[in-house]
């Protein structure tokens, strides 16, 4: 069975892919478990940073590894990002409806990509800089305020929760 947007899905359920171009850099992000844990979490950050500066970038190779939905949300906030960024992205909150599902996805995903080649240049730009201290200030610029404490008045808890990590 199939979505709207010619996703596989099964139950109203599919996995979030990841794009193959990015490996290299989510394998770095999340080396060592620093300065994430795991490919679900450079995602969510990934779509923050890409939601932040405006870029969604779609991607056909995907890596091989996608992430269970039940991975994905088996953090507070993530979901809620997600179908947040869906909405605020075509202004229509009939996509919260299940059979628009894998179009949130999409969405996300293009988000998540976009996010990545911003880090992906972000890193490039100041080869010699540390990677921590980069993501960090990358965070504090998304801030108005600049200030930790606004962190839970901007992001959802799972993104607050990472971005604090790196703080």
């Amino acid at each position: 069975m199939s979505d709207e947007s010619g996703y596989a899905v099964k139950a109203g359920v599919r996995d979030v892919r990841a794009p193959a171009e990015r490996l290299e850099l989510i394998e770095r992000l999340t080396e060592h478990d620093r300065p994430f844990p795991s490919m679900r979490d450079v995602l969510v950050f990934a779509a923050a940073v890409g939601w932040s500066q405006g870029r969604s970038e779609s991607f056909e190779k995907s890596i091989r590894d996608r992430i269970r939905w039940s991975t994905m949300t088996n953090r507070t906030g993530t979901e809620d990002l997600i179908n947040m960024i869906a909405v605020a992205e075509t202004s229509d909150a009939n996509i919260l409806s299940p059979d628009r599902f894998g179009e949130r996805i999409r969405i996300f995903e293009e988000y998540a990509n976009g996010g990545l080649i911003f880090i992906e240049n972000l890193i490039a730009s100041q080869p010699h800089r540390d990677l921590i201290t980069l993501l960090a200030e990358l965070v504090r610029t998304g801030l108005d305020e600049g200030s930790e404490d606004d962190l839970d008045s901007y992001l959802p808890d799972e993104v607050s929760r990472l971005a604090k990590e790196l703080l």
